[in-house]
């Protein structure tokens, strides 16, 4: 696929899912959705023993597919291999200005899945220009175990900045602590001690929070 991507991250247990569609490709997506805690709601006049298998976390209507199921969704899936019905749907999701994925039309879908790792305080997403699934696995797959290094030290980025928070210094002293100089000494342990010397307004707040 050409051009340019906008990847965003939604808040999975505020987005309504509709996958149209009740066989195999509907199924490894509502896999992966329901991984991230979405909720999803599966269309389609017959339904794969597969995907019943998730019919205690998805809602399922075997109907055919109408305009009015997408009305209250904020992603519609195009999961079936009627390019008449998946041109409709377009259609319809355009008209109304809603996000959709196509799975049998990578030239005309709005959006797509992205390969996607998380550690306890990090998530990030990774997706090639061209398609290429198994390639976009094994990249993330490395920056991945990137990621373990740095977690803790984004754990603790994280605790300063909200102890800063209504600091006039919060800018100054993030700046200062997001980089490799810092890193190196709080990996040596001196993390707090390095602040509480190049900035009194740390140690004053520091010293306070632990007389309180």
């Amino acid at each position: 696929m050409k051009g340019y991507y906008n990847l965003i991250a939604l808040k999975s247990d505020k987005i309504n899912i509709l996958v149209v569609g009740g066989g195999k490709a509907a199924f490894i997506k509502v896999s992966s959705f329901l991984k991230r805690g979405c909720k999803v709601t599966v269309l389609s006049p017959s339904i794969s023993p597969k995907l019943l298998e998730f019919k205690d976390k998805i809602k399922i209507i075997k109907e055919k597919y109408k305009k009015d199921y997408i009305l209250d969704k904020h992603l519609v899936v195009i999961a079936t291999d009627n390019e008449s019905l998946n041109s409709k749907i377009r259609k319809d999701c355009d008209d109304l200005y809603k996000i959709y994925i196509d799975s049998s039309e990578k030239e005309k879908t709005l959006g797509f899945n992205t390969c996607q790792r998380e550690s306890e305080n990090m998530i990030f997403s990774l997706n090639t220009k061209k398609v290429c699934p198994k390639a976009t696995s094994y990249i993330a797959n490395k920056i991945e175990n990137k990621l373990y290094m740095y977690d803790e030290y984004v754990n603790y980025l994280t605790r300063l900045r909200e102890f800063l928070i209504d600091s006039i210094y919060k800018n100054e002293i993030m700046n200062f602590t997001c980089s490799d100089d810092f890193y190196y000494f709080y990996k040596k342990g001196y993390g707090d001690k390095v602040l509480e010397m190049f900035y009194y307004e740390f140690r004053k707040i520091h010293n306070k929070s632990h007389t309180d």
